[in-house]
């Protein structure tokens, strides 16, 4: 059974995730990265960092938590790494940060058109879920999807961005709408809501 520990707000409002499974962990959307959260790496086998889309405030510690474990694997789509290059791509900008974001090939691994991702006692089923951006990636795992800026209790994501298209972003919604209805997302912004508390099937 997978155990998630939740991280938010930081000054962005934006969450982060730890998945821990025996002495294993991945940290999803690495947009904090402090004290506790570094204890938690730590303490476990630190298998990797998974980002559901490339928009700065999902990705902005990711340096940060390479100079610590520099041989960490990060999980993306490659357009998400197009836009981690590019501060107008990944609104880096507007939340003060003007220089690119550059990682060693090494730490790369590419998710396109895959299904599934497997790191060791993880097993995701990947869902590809563009509209908020072209590059965003739902990781879903044990009865939890973790589906960045899709769709939030309150309201959607906004499709006024670099890349991004209300039609593609309303097909991803309809797609998250066809999950097994006791399914927990898990969003980039704001709480958690099970897939039934939105669609009401």
């Amino acid at each position: 059974m997978i155990k998630i520990e939740p991280f938010y707000p930081n000054s962005f409002e934006s969450n982060s995730y730890l998945l821990i499974n025996k002495n294993e962990c991945v940290l999803v959307d690495p947009s904090l990265y402090n004290k506790v959260i570094k204890n938690y790496l730590d303490q476990y086998n630190f298998l990797g960092i998974l980002i559901t889309h490339g928009h700065y405030d999902h990705f902005m510690q990711v340096e940060a938590i390479l100079k610590d474990y520099p041989n960490v694997k990060i999980y993306l789509h490659s357009k998400c790494y197009e836009k981690m290059k590019n501060p107008n791509l990944s609104y880096s900008y507007e939340l003060g940060c003007l220089s690119p974001i550059i990682v060693n090939d090494d730490n790369l691994v590419y998710l396109d058109n895959k299904k599934e991702l497997n790191i060791s006692t993880f097993n995701f089923i990947l869902h590809y879920l563009p509209g908020h951006t072209n590059c965003s990636i739902g990781y879903e795992i044990d009865k939890s999807i973790f589906s960045g800026d899709v769709i939030f209790k309150n309201g959607i994501g906004r499709y006024d961005l670099p890349t991004a298209s209300y039609k593609a972003l309303i097909e991803s919604i309809r797609a998250l709408s066809h999950l097994d209805k006791d399914i927990l997302i898990y969003p980039g912004h704001e709480e958690p809501f099970t897939v039934n508390q939105i669609f009401k099937r």
